[in-house]
């Protein structure tokens, strides 16, 4: 049985400028939760449902700073919605307006509400990978219905920039997340086994982000030579990512019970070999 996997390189290049301004209206008769800073979080745009009838812990909006905002694309203000929900001790944030640039401002701005559950699994579309968070079959939300394998995992990999032009800085900031709607799991037997096998995939995936940050740290000597780095990185990761995926998929299907300790091991290498980049966040010389 052949193991597929979906790949997604995307990105988002931040503008030159200055921030917008956040409004936090915490909640008066909700206790503030202490949440690890490397705690899964859930972001649910507007169309993600969520039914609750719990309180926000906080009530957030993201808006233009006087007009003089420049630095607002759509990556950015969630970005900023999400570090003052976590600040207010949430997990989930969801969106309740957005509103795209305008002839009133050029900026996104949003509406949102945070909140603290003790499990997001029933709330998830996105995954972020963390060394402790492992996939389960209840991640893989999608139909497998007239599909071509009884497993799926779709992943991407997801970047954004922040560039300050006073200090000629950008810090780039890269995530590896797993698409519940998208993938599907359908398996009786060896649920284990597939399940294992999917992780290692997801590992991988990691593995190139981490390389993509590497690369572009290496490379990236000015605001001119990141949009150019960024797009030959990009070239050639998407490429290589789906390469060894395929690779390591075949061997699963060959012969998974030697196939999956190999590629375990080969994730587990590239994972250690990268440590440096686990946060996947790094500042980049950004002067033209």
């Amino acid at each position: 049985m052949r193991i597929w996997s979906g790949i997604l390189l995307v990105g988002l290049l931040g503008t030159v400028g200055c921030y917008p301004r956040a409004i936090v209206r915490q909640s008066a008769s909700q206790a503030r939760i202490t949440v690890a800073q490397d705690a899964p979080f859930l972001v649910l745009e507007v169309d993600d449902p969520l039914t609750t009838s719990d309180e926000p812990l906080a009530r957030i909006e993201i808006k233009d700073n006087h007009g003089f905002s420049t630095s607002c694309n759509y990556q950015i203000v969630i970005s900023m919605a999400v570090a003052r929900a976590r600040a207010a001790g949430a997990n989930c944030l969801k969106i309740d307006e957005h509103m795209p640039p305008d002839y009133v401002s050029t900026c996104h701005r949003i509406k949102a509400r945070a909140y603290y559950f003790a499990d997001l699994t029933p709330f998830e579309r996105r995954i972020e990978w963390t060394p402790t968070r492992h996939l389960r079959p209840v991640d893989f939300k999608g139909s497998p219905e007239n599909r071509p394998s009884p497993v799926a995992g779709v992943s991407e990999i997801a970047f954004s920039y922040r560039i300050k032009p006073f200090s000629g800085r950008a810090t780039l900031r890269v995530q590896t997340l797993f698409l519940c709607q998208r993938s599907h799991f359908n398996v009786a037997r060896d649920t284990a086994a597939h399940m294992a096998q999917q992780q290692v995939l997801f590992d991988i995936g990691e593995v190139y982000a981490r390389r993509f940050v590497q690369k572009m740290e290496q490379q990236v000597t000015s605001l001119s030579t990141l949009t150019v780095w960024q797009q030959q990185v990009y070239n050639q990761l998407s490429a290589a990512w789906q390469q060894t995926t395929d690779h390591c998929a075949s061997d699963f299907q060959k012969s998974p019970a030697t196939a999956l300790p190999k590629w375990q091991a080969i994730a587990q290498q590239g994972l250690d070999s990268l440590r440096v980049y686990e946060s996947k966040t790094v500042v980049l010389p950004a002067h033209r």
